[in-house]
């Protein structure tokens, strides 16, 4: 819908939707969702269908993949974001280690070759502020 024209009034906008996924706790109980909207402090008016922001508190969040048939659709999805950012972990885990594998055998190949050359041997600090892998 495109945005409201001089003389439209607000009804005619769409709604808009925050949703954010929190990695800490906002609050000390065991809600994992909440659901803000705008509100008149005075007259306690909702302004219904403007603004809403949904806070997913993921550190809260606790099952196994054995429980997700009877999990609810958003503690699925809280499951999946889980298990996707460990994985995520892993993988830049093992990303890292094999980085740190080439870099040491990268080091070691060119100081043997200074060695057979009889040059210098080249200290790992400098090696490791050449390199680009």
């Amino acid at each position: 819908m495109p945005p409201c024209g001089s003389g439209q009034g607000y009804s005619d906008l769409n709604a808009t939707y925050s949703i954010c996924l929190l990695m800490r706790n906002l609050w000390d109980d065991k809600q994992l969702h909440r659901q803000f909207q705008l509100v008149d402090r005075e007259s306690g008016k909702v302004l219904d269908d403007s603004i809403e922001i949904h806070t997913v508190e993921l550190a809260k969040y606790s099952t196994n993949r054995a429980a997700l048939r009877g999990a609810s659709v958003l503690e699925q999805w809280a499951y999946w974001i889980e298990i996707g950012e460990q994985r995520g972990i892993e993988i830049g885990e093992q990303h890292g280690i094999e980085i740190g594998e080439q870099r040491g055998k990268l080091k070691g190949s060119v100081q043997i070759f200074e060695e057979l050359l009889g040059a210098s041997e080249s200290s790992d600090d400098f090696l490791s502020s050449k390199m680009t892998i």
